[in-house]
């Protein structure tokens, strides 16, 4: 802290600026929030200070920030590899970091244009200039993350306001100019920093979680140095920007974007996702990405499946829906993830009373019913408390309203089953496809319907070993324990064949399972999945068992 006074006074500044700073020793003393809270406080002064120069006011801000770099990147690592927090912390982490880069946002968005309000002569050097716009386009995109850690969409005007501060930089022919808008930071330009926001911004209703954000905010510091912007289309040409919308970055599709555009290619970096990809299948760790701060290796490659769907060129599907929806609105009871799933099965198959008064919350057999959610699973949502209210629905999806504080780790791909008043006892199996963010907290989720009608089917995974490979003494097939899976009979309307779902831990391809189906039991090699989640698979249903 001293040295960063020191730097800061040998500056041409007045005492005035001097005693602005004089805080910056209390940092020290207290602990990381308070010292963002204390932080937020100054800087919310500074732009407006008659005292104060533009030059001063901008030195002041920078100094600021440098002040409480490291601690900020530190507590954000912290947060984001922490596992279970209590929602009160968590709130208060994520609302003091938000208010912080915010505040930080806005004061050198609102210092940047006071500039060009002034005669050439006394407007801030090129460097600062270009201090200012990579340290507004960073603090934006820091703001972004922890906007999208509580799954809430961008501020209002954020794109509005940065594709502003790009125009203005082009004008001034700043875009491509190297920087290093912090001292641990490698040289960048403001158009990398401005594709880094607006790719980001792009995940916007992804409803990844946080482990994953961080590390695709990490892989777009690197790659996006590497593509290039043209502002006429070609057609290799895969994203754009609109800089006259308040919008991210949006896929090109079928129409062609009209208006002041920018255009790039993500092909180098498709190449390189899919090679990361198939260096981690190998179990080898790619040397960039042993850069990469993160929890695991699992958290990396799911991070870049993920954009590898979302960014491939040829493989692409954009999800529609089947046919159109009725409107409705009803209430029902849902349950989340494969094997809390099982567990509503097993509870579906007592009698038409128990299963009724399940719903209502009156079940005899308490300690069945509640066996759930004992387990302590996060993804779990308790049986007859939590509802979700449905509001469209046709043969082959719905579409539901949730609190969001009521589905923390809901994303796509997450398997629901719905319990409802209105029809049969037995619970629809759901297939989470989309998320979008609406006032108010709340999450309009848009399902796939598998089927009406689940069945549980009963496997055990078997290891066949061949006579010279098994001891005298050892049997040739050892078993291992029994676990649950779902049968989806054949949908003759929607052409789709009969499957079955079965828990990611317990899938291993190409093994032998023993299946039990209907009093039938058959010995079958699994082959490759047809589909995946993140703790589910579904492959087609064996011939044998038909």
């Amino acid at each position: 802290m001293k040295n960063l006074l020191t730097t800061f006074l040998k500056k041409d500044a007045s005492g005035y600026s001097h005693a602005r700073l004089n805080w910056l020793t209390e940092l020290n003393q207290i602990d990381e929030i308070a010292s963002i809270k204390l932080s937020i406080h100054h800087i919310t002064t500074i732009p407006n200070d008659p005292k104060l120069t533009l030059p001063e006011k901008i030195n002041i801000l920078i100094a600021i920030e440098d002040a409480n770099e490291a601690a900020v990147h530190m507590q954000t690592t912290q947060f984001v590899k922490a596992d279970y927090l209590s929602a009160q912390v968590a709130d208060n982490i994520i609302n003091n970091h938000y208010a912080y880069h915010r505040i930080l946002f806005l004061a050198y968005t609102k210092l940047f244009a006071i500039s060009y309000g002034r005669p050439s002569d006394q407007q801030p050097s090129k460097h600062l200039k270009l201090t200012i716009v990579t340290r507004a386009l960073i603090a934006a995109a820091n703001m972004l993350k922890w906007r999208y850690f509580e799954h809430a969409t961008a501020p209002a005007n954020l794109w509005e306001q940065v594709n502003a501060i790009y125009q203005r930089a082009d004008e001034d022919m700043l875009c491509n100019q190297l920087t290093k808008p912090f001292k641990h930071l490698p040289s960048t330009t403001i158009t990398s920093l401005f594709l880094q926001l607006h790719m980001f911004g792009s995940l916007n209703f992804s409803n990844l979680l946080k482990q994953h954000l961080d590390v695709i905010a990490q892989l777009l510091q690197s790659w996006m140095s590497e593509v290039r912007v043209k502002k006429n289309i070609e057609p290799y040409h895969l994203f754009y920007i609109d800089l006259n919308k308040d919008h991210p970055a949006n896929r090109i599709r079928k129409k062609h974007p009209e208006g002041q555009c920018l255009f790039w290619d993500l092909d180098e970096i498709e190449y390189i996702i899919n090679d990361y990809v198939q260096s981690l299948k190998s179990n080898k760790t790619p040397h960039a990405l042993q850069q990469i701060e993160a929890k695991n290796t699992q958290i990396i490659n799911e991070a870049l499946c993920f954009l590898k769907n979302e960014w491939s060129k040829d493989n692409y599907k954009r999800q529609r829906r089947k046919e159109p929806r009725l409107k409705t609105e009803r209430v029902v009871t849902v349950t989340i993830g494969i094997n809390n799933i099982c567990e509503l099965l097993k509870l579906s198959n007592l009698t038409t009373h128990s299963a009724r008064s399940m719903l209502d919350g009156t079940l005899n057999d308490r300690r069945l019913a509640t066996s759930v959610v004992m387990r302590g699973d996060t993804n779990t949502l308790t049986i007859g408390k939590e509802k979700w209210t449905v509001l469209d629905e046709s043969n082959s999806g719905l579409g539901s309203l949730i609190s969001q504080r009521n589905a923390p780790n809901i994303k796509p791909n997450k398997l629901v089953a719905i319990l409802s008043k209105n029809e049969n006892t037995k619970p629809t199996l759901n297939l989470v496809r989309y998320i979008r963010q609406m006032s108010g907290g709340q999450l309009k989720i848009g399902m796939e319907i598998y089927t009406d009608n689940p069945t549980l089917i009963s496997l055990k995974k078997l290891d066949l070993r061949k006579e010279k490979d098994v001891h005298p003494h050892t049997p040739p097939i050892i078993s291992h324990l029994n676990f649950l899976a779902i049968y989806i009979p054949q949908n003759i309307m929607l052409e789709r064949a009969a499957s079955f779902i079965l828990p990611k831990a317990d899938f291993i391809p190409n093994a032998f399972y023993e299946i039990l189906f209907k009093n039938k039991r058959e010995i079958v090699k699994l082959q490759s999945p047809i589909e995946s989640g993140d703790d589910w698979v579904r492959l087609d249903f064996p011939e044998e068992l038909k």
